[in-house]
């Protein structure tokens, strides 16, 4: 979806409405991956931590091994190319980057990774609270969503903080832990009734502009939640069908998914070359149906590089990873207390 994301536009200059076909509107208006990685990374940590008690420090050591060696690279490439190729002073290019800890600086869609940076340190909290009862989570979605509600009647613009921000994400993140809570929901029906009516609007949003035609529309102070929503409810289906599947296609696409870090960050050294390439030879880019199997071709011949950088960069730092998961007389996370069932191997 990303990579359809960032490829569509620059392919097709002249056809910018949504796709007939609705769905297609999920590649067309792309950005939506980033929603069901944050709704994933919800899930993942409240199914992997329920009933447990984390090591707060050992938790943050673990995710920096996994996060920080590749985005360093693509943080230290663009203060190379900010002093190099656009005149900034050294100073100024870190200072940039630095500001990348908050605010939305950081390129390739490094804004994401610190916007889920931003979530870990929230997630011992939010797993305390709502140990016993949900009713924490949906309070603090409701205050999210009321938080929205001010500044857009203060400011009128609230896409800006909820797309950009943790004060947009965390409601995805947030439903991400409700969708693991209460999995029992997402049956068949519920979550196809659920997806379908998100589909239908994603398609709608999508034909009046997407991310870019709406960028002072009240429909930000929910949209964050809406595709939370439905991304969530998804993930929970999908993980109770529990099917082991050993294909030849599953390992595949388990091999593209184990390369996704490197693929998400690195795409941007080559999508844009990759479709200035394909126009200068003529290839017949002029609808949405031949951009996006243009991209699946990207998006395959990614893998080489991708493959290479996880095994170069990232793989080696994945072996000073030591467990978080507090056991008798460790130091607990902030709040965190040893959880009711006993402490976790």
């Amino acid at each position: 979806m990303v990579i359809c994301w960032h490829f569509t536009p620059v392919a097709i200059h002249k056809v910018d409405q949504a796709p007939v076909l609705m769905p297609l509107s999920l590649l067309h208006e792309g950005n939506t991956g980033v929603s069901l990685f944050m709704a994933l990374s919800g899930y993942l940590f409240a199914k992997l931590l329920d009933g447990r008690d984390i090591l707060f420090g050992e938790f943050v050591r673990n995710r920096f091994l996994r996060l920080a060696p590749l985005l360093s690279v693509v943080l230290a490439i663009e203060i190379w190319n900010l002093t190099n190729n656009q005149g900034w002073k050294f100073h100024r290019a870190t200072e940039f980057i630095a500001k990348g800890l908050v605010l939305p600086t950081w390129p390739n869609g490094g804004w994401s990774i610190a916007v889920e940076f931003h979530f870990y340190l929230l997630l011992p909290f939010l797993l305390r609270w709502s140990r016993n009862t949900v009713a924490p989570l949906i309070a603090l979605l409701v205050a999210a969503v009321a938080l929205r509600t001010g500044v857009h009647f203060l400011r009128g613009n609230i896409q800006d903080l909820a797309y950009w921000t943790i004060g947009g994400r965390i409601d995805q993140f947030v439903l991400g832990i409700l969708a693991w809570r209460c999995r029992h929901l997402a049956t068949g029906r519920h979550t196809a009734i659920a997806f379908g009516a998100f589909t239908a609007f994603w398609w709608w949003l999508d034909s009046h502009g997407g991310l870019y035609g709406t960028r002072d529309s009240a429909i930000w102070i929910l949209q964050p939640a809406i595709e939370g929503v439905a991304w969530a409810f998804l993930i929970a289906w999908y993980d109770a069908r529990q099917v082991t599947d050993q294909s030849r296609i599953s390992r595949i696409i388990g091999a593209f998914g184990s390369i996704s870090f490197s693929l998400y960050l690195l795409h941007f050294y080559w999508i844009f070359g990759y479709a200035r390439s394909l126009a200068d030879a003529g290839y017949p880019i002029e609808n949405q149906y031949a951009a996006t199997m243009a991209a699946l071709v990207f998006y395959v011949l990614m893998f080489f590089p991708a493959w290479a950088t996880h095994q170069l960069i990232e793989r080696p730092f994945l072996r000073w990873r030591r467990s978080y998961i507090a056991t008798p007389g460790a130091t607990r996370a902030p709040g965190m207390q040893e959880a009711d069932k006993g402490p976790a191997a």
